[in-house]
């Protein structure tokens, strides 16, 4: 299929309600998947490239998928695991399990597969039984994974809420900065700096700096992937939490 341009794309028809999306510009893997999916009631798209799958995220099918109650999962390339998460038209498909194929899997792309949360890494030859394994752990995953998704989708709206300032302040307080040193930082008063930070965590709904890391996590955990979050360490010590607390 071309999905080279932003025109209305009509979907195939679909033999369920489980959809591969296979990104490999060698068609062999699709033609195989699109066997198997007669079988077992699996639908399996093809894009040539990360372009065509942008284009086709673009016109809208992806969220015609979506209205359709469909599960999504990839399976993909190694070669396309970089430029999959840079590219920002397709930052909400990093949420889908991807299953990363290769002839030779690099330490690049290992280190890439952590940074994006791919579900599977496997290397060419493989046996089809072992991809429709694969395929099936994905589709659990995402069934089980479905109220994970919409709470991170909730945490997301909620920091979209805040003003600059509130965020920036935000990612100062998760970082253990007390408000002396944020209002330095940002040359602002400490009393602007407890207004902000009270209006922060009216609007995420916390009560504590604790429920303020947990709810930061749960934000960054979609946005780390497209580097749109500030970094972070991914674990506090006792030291930390007491000085984060001190406000």
């Amino acid at each position: 299929m071309n999905y080279s341009s932003t025109r209305e794309i009509v979907l195939p028809m679909l033999l369920g309600n489980k959809v591969v999306l296979v990104l490999d510009d060698d068609p062999s893997i699709f033609r195989a998947i699109q066997r198997m999916g007669k079988v077992n009631g699996t639908t399996a798209l093809h894009f040539g490239n990360v372009d065509e799958l942008a284009a086709w995220v673009e016109a809208g099918a992806h969220d015609a998928l979506i209205r359709d109650a469909c599960s999504l999962c990839f399976v993909m390339d190694a070669m396309y695991i970089e430029d999959f998460g840079q590219n920002e038209i397709l930052a909400n498909l990093l949420r889908y399990p991807r299953i990363c194929i290769g002839r030779s899997v690099s330490v690049s792309a290992t280190l890439s597969s952590i940074r994006t949360g791919l579900f599977a890494l496997i290397e060419r030859p493989f046996s089809l039984s072992h991809m429709q394994s694969l395929l099936d752990q994905a589709f659990e995953y995402v069934t089980g994974a479905g109220h994970h998704y919409a709470r991170v989708e909730n945490v997301h709206r909620r920091f979209e809420q805040l003003t600059p300032r509130e965020s920036e302040v935000s990612g100062l307080v998760v970082n253990g900065y007390p408000n002396k040193e944020i209002s330095e930082l940002l040359c602002i008063s400490i009393k602007t700096v407890k207004v902000h930070r009270s209006n922060m965590m009216r609007k995420l709904g916390v009560k504590s700096v604790i429920e303020l890391i947990r709810t930061y996590d749960v934000y960054a955990s979609r946005d780390v992937a497209t580097k749109a979050a500030p970094d972070r360490a991914l674990t506090f010590s006792k030291e930390f939490i007491a000085r984060s607390l001190n406000y």
